[in-house]
């Protein structure tokens, strides 16, 4: 009994080599391990850190590069310049003594050729460090003189007069009108001064006269300055002769109704008609009788 007992545990214990088919099964063996193809998590992570840092790292060296202003060296073109260069100091060395004078290769012993017979005198070489001053630097520092002198006689010469309510500066052998303090509406101005022929109005000069109404300019007058006749509310006419050949561009500003009067085909005309001012021909204003 004890016999069979052991043989059946024994058929028990046994692996089974053969299924109810009679096929035959594979045996496995428990301490041999099987191979899981799935990454382990622990990979995936080192993965996914190392590719963080690549491109941290990358994006630095970018940021680090377009900051940088170190140029980079051309070794080629380097050697190119510095024989450029050395080809120049020989060039500029090999000039200046082409332009040594001959006569101190003389005193250095060099013989002289016939080129450097046909020198420059001595006497035409500047002296340096002499101190003293020569008659041609009184001469040429003369001009200078002359001309502040001649400024000093013209402000002296010039003057300041009053004619009819305009102050009018007087110098450099002309006259032109400064300021105006006149309350005259009508005011009708010579062709001289004092013998000077009047022949500019300064800016500013009738600059807010509203009481003045009709002026007249005789042949002679050569420039109207900056806002001569700006902020004029009741300037209705001004006459400007053909000898004018300077308004400035703000001499009418803030007085809209003025019309210029003036020949067809002068300066005046074209200026009216550029800054959109009337004009009517004629010589003498409306006042006066004129057409």
């Amino acid at each position: 009994m004890e016999e069979q007992e052991k043989e059946q545990q024994e058929q028990v214990l046994r692996p089974r080599d053969e299924d109810f088919s009679g096929a035959s099964l594979p045996v496995r063996n428990p301490e041999k391990k099987t191979f899981d193809p799935r990454p382990k998590p622990w990979v995936i992570l080192l993965i996914v850190i190392t590719g963080f840092l690549t491109a941290v790292t990358v994006l630095v060296l970018f940021y680090l590069r377009s900051r940088s202003k170190t140029a980079v060296i051309d070794f080629g073109d380097m050697s190119a310049a510095v024989e450029s260069f050395t080809e120049r100091g020989s060039e500029e060395e090999s000039g200046e003594e082409a332009k040594k004078p001959p006569h101190d290769s003389y005193l250095d012993g060099d013989p002289m050729t016939s080129e450097e017979s046909e020198f420059i005198p001595p006497e035409t070489i500047p002296e340096e460090s002499s101190g003293e001053v020569t008659e041609e630097t009184e001469k040429e520092t003369s001009p200078s003189e002359e001309t502040e002198e001649e400024t000093e006689e013209e402000t002296e010469d010039r003057r300041e007069v009053e004619h009819g309510g305009i102050i009018v500066t007087l110098g450099g052998g002309e006259a032109s009108l400064r300021k105006c303090y006149s309350s005259d509406p009508i005011v009708e101005l010579p062709g001289e001064i004092e013998g000077n022929p009047l022949t500019g109005i300064s800016e500013d000069c009738f600059n807010g006269c509203a009481h003045l109404c009709y002026i007249d300019l005789e042949s002679g007058m050569l420039r109207i300055g900056a806002r001569a006749f700006a902020n004029c509310e009741n300037l209705r006419e001004v006459v400007i002769p053909d000898t004018v050949t300077y308004i400035a561009e703000d001499a009418f500003e803030g007085t809209p109704g003025v019309v210029i009067l003036g020949h067809l085909g002068q300066y005046s005309e074209s200026y009216a008609v550029s800054h959109g001012l009337g004009f009517t021909e004629g010589d003498r204003p409306s006042v006066f009788g004129g057409n």
